[in-house]
């Protein structure tokens, strides 16, 4: 290969003959002692002055930069031919001047060797005289010079003034535009058309930062050209978790009819240290709190239960336990109260990225960049974009339901990703993580897997009235609420968006008492159906909304579904989220729970007269 990465060093020779420049004269070297001085002759005036090495440069410094800097460019992009053919000119100059005899001669002979004339060998050298590096003696092609300008001031100037008004404006007209406006207006004032390589060269000279900003603003150019050198270092295994949310590339189908229901959310969270992926949860929900709870529930806790539940128990996901740091980004849910309070209660850091920049979260986002990859060869992908997606058919290629979607991920994550090598730690994940524990790494988890879970449940504040406690037009009571709740008593309430049968209220002791609905008759319903049956019976007029009235709304919502013929998608995603709901909550409640009490709880309940008293005054 061509030595052409960098520009030639210049160097100055010292020995007498030699010309150089001293402060800026030009002088010859006369005589070089010893001690360093150096007897210069001043080509101009004739006068001898003595003068240090530090006080002389080469000729090829200074006012001829620029030209340097040309024949360097013209060196980088020089073939290997070219260059040879370079390198060949410079040995024959060099041959030339070490040989003795008068310069006529030795520059005919030089010119039949190089097979050039006379007049050819006397331009490389003064070429390789003012300039003495081998891209000095590159042949020039003729023509006009790359880079050279050869259009008139008037047509120059319109194509500026049409690039600035036109072309950088937040319009974002393509090139082609461009010359079409420049054309027509050429035809206009009766000037000769500009070309389009000449329009795009003036384009292509345009400062990318400045055209990022006027057409696609400035967070844009911001995103796109600034400079992150920085790098996040961390010190063990969750000192430092990431969290955020994507729309998964991939459609899946609903259980019954195996027909395309849409895209999945995905949230996920990953360990900066060892990349393990911690938790992640998948849903038809758009992004939540409750999403963003049950990550982080499934990332602090063991996942073997999880697992069991979901018929993976021989797949291995060891890393869990508490953050020191969890970082999200700015979205209105990672700054819910739900979720600060929660982290306070477990005494987990929560940082968010400065505003405005994705790459502070650059661990999540390729973690998530490189799921999405794996998910583009599932049936039913959609791809990244439509251009990747080029008519591949996602909705009749659809083939996995959520279910299937769900067990394919935590397969794909703990068998393969786990086990990959990566290029950032320069280990797989799953090595990180044992080396860190055969290094007797110490970690914490929950102590109590229902309490956590419930910490980062959404909330709401309620206060006790005679009736029990009201929630989204549902009642709920307990015996034991009066103990340690007075009447009229602002109280903070959990709940679980996807089963509404119960709430969740803090005791004295820091517990959480499981409060159900007043009526137990009531089937589970989740917040989402509750919304549903609220705009059926805004639709039927119905103004006075009551518990009742809602079960019942709900009840025709079912029926409607189950006898419609419609077959559109948004029907199916409907029946889907409610089949997934209840599915969510058959797998927690097949974990392990309290002795099973001796009450038939399959019996129809009795009504009977309940009456609710003042609560005694507490001392």
């Amino acid at each position: 290969m061509p030595q052409s990465a960098g520009p030639t060093p210049v160097r100055l020779e010292i020995r007498p003959g030699e010309i150089a420049v001293c402060g800026s004269r030009l002088v010859r070297i006369k005589e070089v002692a010893i001690d360093g001085k150096v007897e210069v002759e001043d080509l101009a005036s004739g006068q001898h002055r003595e003068v240090t090495l530090a006080d002389l440069s080469s000729r090829q410094s200074g006012a001829i930069g620029v030209a340097l800097d040309t024949q360097a460019e013209i060196g980088r992009c020089a073939s290997d031919a070219v260059w040879q053919n370079a390198a060949g000119r410079e040995a024959a100059l060099a041959n030339l001047l070490n040989d003795r005899g008068p310069l006529a001669q030795r520059a005919a002979l030089t010119a039949s060797q190089q097979k050039v004339c006379v007049r050819t060998v006397y331009r490389w050298l003064a070429r390789y005289r003012d300039i003495s590096q081998t891209s000095a003696l590159i042949a020039h092609r003729r023509g006009v010079r790359i880079g050279s300008r050869r259009l008139d001031g008037d047509r120059e100037r319109l194509v500026t003034k049409i690039i600035e008004q036109e072309y950088l404006s937040q319009s974002r007209p393509s090139v082609e535009e461009i010359v079409r406006i420049v054309h027509q207006r050429c035809i206009e004032g009766k000037w000769k058309p500009v070309s389009r390589n000449a329009i795009r060269a003036r384009i292509n000279q345009l400062d990318p930062r400045t055209r990022t900003r006027t057409r696609l603003g400035a967070k844009a150019a911001r995103l796109e050209h600034t400079p992150t050198p920085g790098h996040f270092h961390v010190e063990r295994p969750l000192d430092s978790v990431q969290i955020d949310h994507a729309l998964a590339d991939v459609i899946v189908v609903d259980e019954r009819d195996r027909e395309a229901i849409g895209r999945p959310w995905l949230t996920m969270a990953i360990d900066v240290f060892t990349r393990i992926v911690l938790g992640f949860y998948v849903t038809l929900e758009p992004p939540s709190v409750t999403s963003i709870g049950l990550c982080v529930s499934q990332a602090c806790l063991p996942k073997e239960p999880w697992l069991a539940a979901r018929n993976l128990g021989n797949i291995e996901w060891p890393l869990c336990g508490l953050p020191k740091v969890l970082r999200a980004d700015n979205g209105r849910d990672f700054r819910s109260a739900p979720l600060r309070r929660g982290c306070q209660e477990h005494k987990i850091q929560l940082e968010f990225r400065p505003m405005a920049t994705p790459h502070f979260g650059g661990h999540i986002e390729r973690l998530i960049g490189s799921v999405m990859g794996r998910i583009h060869l599932l049936p039913g992908t959609t791809f990244s974009n439509p251009r990747e997606r080029k008519g591949y058919p996602s909705e009749e290629k659809a083939a996995m339901t959520l279910v299937e979607f769900e067990r394919w991920l935590a397969v794909e994550i703990a068998e393969r990703y786990h086990r990959h090598f990566h290029r950032g730690i320069g280990a797989t994940p799953l090595g990180m993580w044992e080396h860190f524990m055969k290094g007797g790494g110490k970690f914490e988890i929950p102590g109590d897997a229902r309490r956590f879970r419930i910490a980062f449940l959404p909330m709401e504040e309620r206060k006790l009235q005679r009736t029990g406690l009201q929630l989204f037009n549902l009642r709920y009571w307990s015996d034991a609420l009066p103990t340690f709740v007075r009447h009229d008593e602002p109280l903070t309430i959990r709940y679980d968006p996807r089963d509404m049968s119960k709430i969740f209220v803090k005791a004295p002791d820091q517990s959480y008492a499981e409060i159900p609905y007043a009526d137990m008759r009531c089937p589970p319903i989740s917040l989402w159906e509750i919304r549903a049956a609220r705009r059926h019976l805004a639709k039927q007029g119905n103004t006075q909304v009551n518990q009742m009235a809602l079960f019942r709304a709900h009840d025709e919502l079912k029926r409607l579904v189950a006898v419609s013929v419609s077959t559109t998608q948004s029907v199916r995603r409907d029946r889907a989220r409610r089949e997934n709901l209840e599915r969510e909550r058959k797998l927690e409640n097949s974990a392990p729970s309290p002795p099973a009490s001796t009450i038939d709880y399959s019996r129809e309940a009795r009504e009977l007269p309940v009456e609710l008293g003042e609560p005694r005054s507490r001392r």
